[in-house]
């Protein structure tokens, strides 16, 4: 078995290449040489750079000729100076073994050699890419935020007894609160009713006459009603006045001890330069909050009022409420889109339920005019308005990519980071990945170099992301089951970038794909709202016909 083994090719090519490396050293020393002689040989053995073994037996045939030449009476430097050219040598002695290798040998030699070069490219190129990735820095010219506040209202213009819109509704909500924490330190040993008041301040729509918060409840909302007045007023102006800031200067607004006016929401002034704004996506909307508390207040109002036989109050509230859907729009946030819908959502349910519970206490003419009004709610609030959507993507992407002055560019580090942010990891930063020592944080952080290439450029990534909203609002212009009849055709743009099942699309489309889930969402309610208004249109017809 050990002749099979010595005689194997591939034993031989192993034992070739591991052969102890001091052999050929050794066995020149144990020649005895004159040292001129030795240093000569060792230093041809060197230069040979073979394998171990192959230094060997070199070393060995070098030294067969020396002893005799010694027995002739030669010197050591006539030996050294008939031998010739150390490196000459070496070179020739090189070719020579090489070509008496084992073809698996010298398989062995060439992947050994490509794996170095194929190391050492690796590294350069990981070494250049990490460098291109920190070196890379946003540009950061466009004043989003100026391009904002052109063309709206002079606040002045606003103004209901002596305070803009959006203030009244602050007012509306702080109030609410008061009340809600009041009466929470009132029955806070009991678990039931604390419970029946979280529900209640939630939303007080929700609750009915035999809830057993029914009273206090309607006993605040009847004392809120000049409040609510200057809340109606409001919302019928063109603008709630509410200033673009992403960071509160307020004094802490649950302190009732404090002026109401001293509580209200103010906001700290934005810096001009554009590099040193928060991005668009961090923009405060406080508003959006007061207004649904209000319209839940509004809302229950109105149910009071119709009860009470106020039907002037009861119309009053509910167009208040669609002047407040509409004003939400105004702002061309998705988010503020969903809350228009919402309102205007409670506005048609509030009305059909008074139609159900009271229509006899409507006049004809007020019953007119809510269907009026509902028509026009149509086209100034049942959409989807993308504008401040392709502002903030636009912002992002300069915020996220170098710009080649073509509005191309790659990603960068503050991009990673941005984007991190934006998916709620728990990683924050590119940095906090290295110092998880996490696998899944320890594998993304080494493959960051790589991400210019993997993540899909600027322009890509805007294309994409503008094509989807646009057939976002192509969408809203069909009725739903013209879009149930496209939805086969028109479903994808493209198919990697809307892959849910796609982990190399979710990098490569990291802007779109963090921007998409909210507009399914606004596509759904939207559909749903045009049908209630629709129902709710055909309830007053019939009311009207009735009369």
């Amino acid at each position: 078995m050990s002749a099979i083994k010595h005689r194997s090719p591939v034993v031989r090519s192993f034992r070739l290449v591991l052969r102890m490396p001091s052999e050929a050293d050794e066995r020149i020393t144990a020649a005895d040489l004159p040292e001129p002689c030795a240093a000569l040989l060792r230093t041809v053995v060197k230069r040979t750079r073979l394998w171990p073994r192959e230094k060997a037996d070199v070393a060995r045939e070098l030294i067969d000729p020396v002893p005799a030449a010694l027995a002739a009476e030669q010197s050591s430097d006539q030996i050294v100076e008939q031998f010739g050219n150390a490196a000459d040598a070496a070179k020739l002695i090189r070719r020579s073994r090489k070509r008496q290798r084992h073809p698996i040998a010298r398989g062995i030699s060439a992947a050994a050699r490509s794996v170095v070069i194929a190391t050492l490219i690796v590294i350069i190129a990981y070494a250049g890419l990490t460098a291109r990735l920190l070196l890379a820095k946003p540009t950061i010219a466009t004043n989003y935020i100026a391009t904002i506040n052109q063309g709206r209202p002079d606040p002045a213009s606003l103004e209901v007894d002596g305070m803009l819109p959006h203030q009244h509704y602050n007012v509306a909500r702080i109030l609410w609160n008061d009340f809600v924490a009041d009466r929470q330190a009132r029955i806070v040993t009991e678990t039931d009713a604390s419970e029946e008041l979280k529900k209640a301040a939630d939303n007080p729509l929700s609750i009915e006459r035999d809830h057993p918060e029914f009273e206090a409840v309607s006993t605040k909302v009847r004392s809120l009603r000049p409040v609510l007045d200057r809340v109606a007023r409001g919302a019928a102006k063109p603008d709630h006045g509410t200033p673009y800031a992403t960071e509160f200067t307020t004094a802490d607004s649950a302190d009732s001890a404090l002026p109401i006016r001293e509580r209200l929401n103010t906001f700290a002034p934005i810096p001009g330069d554009p590099a040193d704004q928060e991005p668009l996506y961090n923009i405060l909307l406080p508003h959006l909050g007061d207004m649904r508390i209000c319209s839940m207040l509004l809302g229950f109002d109105a149910r009071l009022a119709l009860h009470d036989a106020q039907p002037n109050i009861a119309v009053s509230r509910w167009l208040a409420l669609l002047d407040l859907a509409e004003q939400s729009q105004i702002d061309g946030y998705l988010i503020s889109s969903l809350v228009a819908l919402s309102i205007h959502t409670t506005a048609v349910q509030e009305i059909n339920q008074g139609l159900a519970d009271h229509a006899e206490r409507l006049t004809n003419h007020q019953i007119v005019t809510l269907a009026h009004r509902l028509v026009t709610s149509r086209s100034s609030t049942l959409y989807i308005d993308l504008r401040m959507e392709r502002m903030m993507l636009d912002d992002l992407l300069q915020r996220t990519f170098t710009d080649d002055g073509d509005g191309n560019g790659t990603i960068t580090i503050a991009g990673l980071n941005t984007i991190l942010e934006l998916s709620g990891s728990n990683s924050r930063t590119v940095a906090d990945l290295a110092r998880n020592g996490s696998p899944e944080d320890t594998l993304f952080f080494a493959s960051l170099p790589a991400s210019p290439a993997l993540v899909a450029d600027r322009r890509t990534q805007r294309r994409l992301m503008r094509e989807h909203y646009d057939r976002l609002e192509a969408a809203t212009q069909r009725r739903p089951y013209e879009n149930h009849q496209r939805s086969e055709r028109n479903h994808h743009i493209n198919p990697a970038f809307e892959d849910p099942d796609n982990p190399f699309a979710e990098m490569r489309y990291i802007v779109p794909r963090t921007f998409m889930p909210a507009t399914g969402k606004a596509m759904n309610t939207l559909h749903l709202s045009r049908s209630r208004l629709d129902a709710a249109l055909l309830a007053l017809a019939a009311e009207s016909s009735y009369l």
